[in-house]
């Protein structure tokens, strides 16, 4: 099965996905997989598969200024730097967010647009490379 790719290049784009993104519903569905007792690890490890389940969809790729993006970069990018940022708990984070969105691939094409909009700034103001994205 293969979707169109996203075309999303507004503020409001970016303000609708960040709204799905932060719903208390789906914030809710976030925090019970987080509790879960299950090794990082594995959380780690489901989260990968979804990223690559989200790949095979052809929903991962967006279009911003005539830029393709893939969004399961940026995802796989969250997921390798958590630890480095919000330790154990953020990577237990960033990948409770993606199994969250597993079954639901408009919302995890929010999520990781919401992502990028919002740590967009940071990375074109370091020595970051935004490269690795396209």
């Amino acid at each position: 099965m293969s979707f169109p790719k996203r075309n999303w290049s507004t503020d409001s784009d970016s303000e609708a996905a960040a709204s799905q993104y932060t719903n208390s519903d789906f914030q809710k569905t976030i925090d019970s997989i987080i509790s879960l007792p299950i090794a990082l690890d594995l959380l780690v490890a489901e989260a990968e598969s979804a990223i690559d389940d989200f790949v095979l969809l052809n929903e991962s790729t967006i279009v911003i200024k005539e830029k393709s993006i893939q969004l399961d970069r940026v995802m796989s990018a969250m997921m390798a730097h958590a630890e480095e940022a919000g330790g154990e708990s953020g990577k237990r984070y960033v990948a409770s967010v993606i199994i969250a969105c597993n079954e639901e691939p408009a919302k995890l094409a929010a999520v990781g647009y919401t992502w990028l909009t919002h740590f967009l700034f940071i990375c074109t103001h370091s020595p970051i490379s935004l490269d690795r994205l396209y």
